[in-house]
């Protein structure tokens, strides 16, 4: 199913978060291995935060555990494009080779 799962609507990655049928932190294992798998070759993502996304994907899991109220997009991993400093302490390039090194504040 892993390969499938990275082409996946993002509607049947919530289905299947619901179902139970992967829990969050199982998805961001499978997407995490993809970018290091891939991530040499293509040079999609300039900083990926590993510690910070499986941390979520655990808060994700514990709280459909819990029967907590859920967000439409609850457990769905997410990438934010590298344009703007959206997170202090994160190093954001703005696409650019002179930003290689920037940390947002």
């Amino acid at each position: 199913m892993s390969e499938e799962l990275y082409f996946m609507p993002v509607t049947e990655l919530v289905r299947i978060i619901r179902r139970g049928d992967l829990s969050p932190v199982e998805i961001i294992d499978l997407f995490l291995d993809r970018i290091d798998n891939r991530n040499a070759e293509i040079n999609a993502y300039t900083t990926v935060l590993y510690q910070q996304a499986r941390k979520a994907a655990r808060q994700a899991e514990r709280a459909i555990k819990s029967g907590d109220r859920l967000g439409p997009l609850h457990g769905v991993p997410i990438a934010i494009k590298d344009l703007y400093g959206h997170k202090a302490g994160v190093r954001n390039t703005f696409g650019s080779k002179p930003f290689a090194a920037f940390v947002s504040s």
